[in-house]
């Protein structure tokens, strides 16, 4: 049966907590292991783990469960008839796979708290994080799927039931316009109506919830299609991606994904370490504080990195690239590109095109090749460690840093210029001595 508003926010509750486990334990004042056992295999580490996808024969199992639960009063694993969660799920049609298959189950019983609201939903999830085995049962990285039931009786029943079927992933999520701006998924901000596509695949209408999941080939690329106008790429390479679509105009993902028309704007959720590809439009790609790479293509992009070591490339247009905290690779692309470094040890290269490059904090690497054009350097600090790379095709022959500067470079008012003909320039605003500079060239 159709997920309920409340079981779509536990899901997507859970899905955050996998997507960045630190960050819940943060959230909830407990860390990941504590209370473990020292004899528990694995324990909790705080990488992020794939999102979990609704699936039919799962639902129906702790649907079922919840159920005689909610009839009987009774709160136990043990269900009718004396099943364990296993013979439930197998029973509702759940298939093991040839290629690997698991299965799992939490449950929550909670007396006075209401049931189908978010105060309910929070207070269940709550509960199963601080129960250590429910922690690390929710936490395992090798679920992809699951059931989500919540039926009151004289007291809240929630089943979850876990599961894999190796030979499948999923593109999983919701579509919600966010009333209350809260940056999440909250009770009554579905979208229904909505088809969401796997060409030459699966398909699914969005009811209240906005929630929809279609299965795939594992390690399958596939095309999403959303509301017949937008299209986008996503690689099931590592596991399940989350697509969700907030507000008919923002894509919030977990995984790698290329926009193909009709949507300009992506972020990355979570803690996940992925790629942002876009189009020929003016795209918005913003990283989270993981490793990530944004290329923005043809198109005046803005490409905000976020935390993380990352790499950023505009490509064609005018882009604006922000590499914010961490040691990032900036690369402009074609036209007149302004690049920001941010805090950390960047590399910013200005490509084709008239560039104004900015490092930020600490020390910075700014490159000029060939061909660049005229690039200016608008905050150099010799007293941060920045540093200057420059490409030997730039002259003849074999010169070291100091004949680099002696040879091309001149202090002027508007700061020292580099100058190898031919266009190629590199301007030091606010930089009016040579003075230093031989030892922080590098040649390549």
């Amino acid at each position: 049966m159709p997920m309920t508003d409340a079981e779509q926010y536990m899901l997507e509750l859970l899905n955050r907590a996998r997507l960045d486990p630190l960050g819940e334990a943060k959230r909830q004042g407990t860390a990941l292991n504590t209370g473990l056992p020292s004899s528990m295999n694995g324990k909790i580490d705080g990488s992020p783990k794939q999102v979990l996808a609704p699936q039919e024969a799962l639902d129906k199992a702790a649907t079922g469960h919840s159920q005689w639960m909610a009839d009987t009063n009774t709160f136990s694993h043990v269900g009718k008839g004396g099943s364990a969660y296993d013979d439930r799920i197998l029973a509702a049609g759940y298939e093991k796979s040839y290629y690997g298959w698991a299965l799992g189950e939490n449950l929550s019983y909670g007396a006075g708290i209401g049931t189908a609201t978010e105060r309910a939903m929070q207070a269940h999830f709550n509960t199963l994080w601080d129960s250590p085995d429910h922690r690390y049962n929710m936490m395992q990285e090798r679920y992809r799927e699951i059931g989500v039931a919540e039926v009151y009786g004289k007291a809240d029943f929630v089943t979850l039931d876990f599961g894999l079927a190796s030979e499948r992933a999923w593109v999983t999520g919701v579509a919600y316009t966010d009333r209350d701006r809260d940056g999440f998924y909250s009770i009554g901000e579905g979208q229904s109506g909505l088809e969401f596509t796997i060409l030459k695949g699966n398909a699914e209408t969005t009811g209240s919830t906005g929630g929809y999941a279609l299965s795939a080939k594992a390690r399958s690329e596939v095309t999403l299609q959303i509301g017949g106008d937008i299209a986008v790429g996503v690689d099931l390479g590592k596991g399940n991606v989350k697509v969700d679509l907030v507000n008919g105009s923002v894509l919030k993902v977990s995984g790698d994904v290329t926009l193909i028309e009709g949507i300009s704007r992506a972020e990355l959720l979570g803690m996940v370490a992925a790629g942002l590809t876009g189009n020929d439009k003016r795209n918005v790609l913003i990283g989270n504080e993981s490793r990530n790479t944004l290329a923005g293509e043809a198109g005046n992009d803005v490409l905000r990195a976020g935390g993380g070591s990352d790499r950023l490339s505009g490509g064609n247009g005018r882009d604006q690239l922000y590499g914010d905290a961490g040691n990032d690779r900036l690369s402009g692309g074609r036209h007149a590109d302004k690049l920001y470094g941010g805090d950390g040890k960047d590399r910013l290269v200005g490509d084709g095109g008239a560039d104004k490059l900015y490092g930020g904090d600490d020390a910075d690497t700014f490159v000029l090749r060939k061909g660049f054009g005229t690039d200016r350097v608008m905050d150099f600090d010799l007293s941060e460690g920045d540093r200057l790379a420059f490409d030997d095709n730039l002259w003849s022959g074999d010169l070291t840093p100091w004949q680099i500067v002696n040879t091309f470079a001149t202090a002027t008012d508007a700061g020292v210029v580099f100058d190898f003909g031919r266009g190629n320039l590199l301007v030091l605003e606010d930089v009016y001595t040579t003075d230093g500079l031989a030892a922080r060239i590098g040649i390549f």
